[in-house]
């Protein structure tokens, strides 16, 4: 704003008797009138100016004269004025747009995250479940939220008709896509519980295990199905079950569904606990293809230097119907690969053991296992005769005899006991046994050897020379003498003594031939029953 104020000269003029009288633009300095009057003046000055103008009809108005536009700023067209308003509004339009779809979206995920965590949700899921698996399903504190699946219990109870008897796991989480939202299957990337027990039972006539093994109709589509800690047992009176192993299922394209375990420890019926090393099992329809189960020696840390046993076979899903597993070993120790009643009369590790595990579907037992073996090494324990070779020969090496040469025989358990049969033994050119020991499921024991003793040894002793079974002339390199095997497991005895006429005699089979198995077997059971 420009003031009314006349300007200050910057240096004053020399005054002269000739010049007029100063006007106000020359002055130095200005009364406070003077100031006023001139700011008075100014805003006069900008007030818009009138003239009267008499009209047509003789009446007289006021025209305001408007105060002519800058230079260089041209008067605004309607249309343009009205640009800026409607760039405003579009913006504002798609705001209330946007606002709106937002909270939709949010609104209706929220409506539908609740819908998928209420009972009615949850009994659909159990229902799918439960038409799938042929149990009845319960699916404890079932939550879903975008990106996750958490629950508490999850349990099966199948009907007697079925193999499967119930199934439970506990503590449950996994990772859940947000296509669960919106297709009928919950899936994800896995679900995983921290616990879980599944029992097995004999079924009742014309067993079935479910429905057909097919992915599509599974009510869930997760990758992968896991359990930290699963505990697997198989009827009332269980032949073997499985704890805490470390589990994995999961659906294979067109190949039905693969059970992996790993860790955990089987526990079998007449063996030591056997640790778990990993398995891999296929089921379909109407079997399950037991890939391989591989077993630790007891006591072997994980990742060390051991030995195990490797198992593989086919298990048909029939009732009455034979299968027959493979087993195959090499440096297992005898005491554990033979089971506890064996273990307690021989030690030593295997060279090479191979065999088979015979079974029916359906049975609480199994109906033979059969190992064939070779070893370098074994030792016996207990026999009394081990003890009298000692004081024999004078020789401390007879109480813990340890055979190193030509080991072999065959390990078989059945419904009657366990049993290793055609025995061999040898150690160097010292002595060698032949023989078959029986144990019953009681602990009764049973058995004849054919004991082979080196004529030099006996010559070297006379006391031994002078007994009955080893008198006469050395006719052969070796003196034999057959002896039995009795006792109980606790103390286990043999009829080596009499054999050899320390105390008497007993009559031997002809030529020192061994009695057939049946036969020993017959007449161990027999003298059990009479106790």
């Amino acid at each position: 704003m420009s003031s009314a104020l006349p300007p200050r000269s910057n240096q004053p003029k020399a005054e002269s008797a000739n010049s007029p009288v100063s006007s106000d633009a020359e002055k130095d300095s200005y009364t406070l009138d003077e100031m006023m009057k001139a700011l008075r003046d100014g805003e006069r000055e900008r007030e818009p100016t009138s003239e009267v103008v008499t009209r047509s009809d003789g009446s007289v108005v006021h025209r305001v004269k408007r105060r002519k536009r800058r230079s260089g700023q041209p008067e605004k067209t309607k249309s343009e004025r009205t640009i800026p308003e409607k760039k405003k509004k579009r913006f504002l339009l798609k705001l209330v747009v946007c606002v709106s779809l937002f909270l939709f979206v949010v609104l209706g995920a929220l409506f539908t995250i609740v819908g998928y965590n209420s009972k009615a949700y949850r009994g659909k899921v159990e229902e799918r479940a439960s038409s799938w698996t042929g149990a009845e399903v319960e699916l404890k504190g079932l939550k879903l939220m975008p990106g996750s699946i958490t629950m508490s219990d999850a349990s099966f109870q199948w009907p007697e008709q079925s193999f499967l008897q119930d199934l439970t796991i506990r503590n449950l989480s996994g990772h859940a896509n947000l296509t669960s939202f919106l297709w009928a299957r919950l899936g994800g990337r896995e679900l995983s519980g921290k616990v879980g027990v599944l029992n097995f039972q004999l079924p009742t006539e014309n067993g079935i295990v479910g429905q057909d093994l097919e992915e599509p109709d599974f009510p869930f589509d997760f990758h992968g199905y896991y359990c930290d800690a699963l505990d697997i047992s198989f009827g009332k009176e269980s032949l073997f079950s499985v704890k805490g192993t470390d589990s994995s299922f999961r659906y294979l394209n067109g190949t039905g569904f693969r059970l992996s375990v790993d860790q955990g420890m089987l526990t079998l019926d007449g063996w030591d606990d056997l640790p778990i090393d990993n398995g891999v099992f296929k089921f379909s329809k109407d079997q399950v293809n037991m890939e391989t189960l591989i077993l630790n020696e007891p006591g072997a840390g994980r990742g060390g230097i051991s030995s195990a046993i490797k198992l593989s076979g086919m298990v048909p899903l029939t009732v009455g119907e034979k299968m027959q597993m493979d087993l195959s070993t090499s440096g297992f120790p005898m005491e554990h690969l033979f089971g506890k009643h064996m273990g307690m009369l021989l030690s030593g590790p295997v060279g090479e053991a191979s065999g088979t595990i015979d079974y029916t579907f359906g049975e609480a037992s199994y109906d033979e296992v059969a190992i064939g073996f070779k070893a370098f090494q074994l030792q016996l324990h207990k026999f009394p005769f081990l003890i009298n070779l000692d004081k024999m020969f004078s020789r401390e090496l007879y109480t813990e005899v340890v055979f190193d040469n030509d080991i072999e025989g065959t390990f078989r358990a059945n419904s009657r006991g366990v049993s290793i049969e055609n025995l061999k033994l040898s150690q160097k050119d010292i002595l060698s046994l032949k023989g078959n020991i029986l144990i019953s499921k009681s602990g009764r024991i049973g058995g004849q050897m054919r004991l082979s003793i080196n004529n030099g040894l006996i010559s070297s002793y006379p006391k031994v020379k002078s007994l009955p079974a080893f008198a006469g002339e050395d006719v052969k390199a070796y003196h034999t003498v057959v002896f039995e095997l009795k006792g109980t497991l606790e103390e286990p005895d043999d009829t080596f003594r009499r054999v050899i006429g320390l105390v008497g005699s007993l009559e031997t089979s002809e030529e020192g031939k061994l009695p057939s198995l049946d036969d020993t077997w017959k007449k161990m059971l027999e003298s059990e029953k009479d106790e």
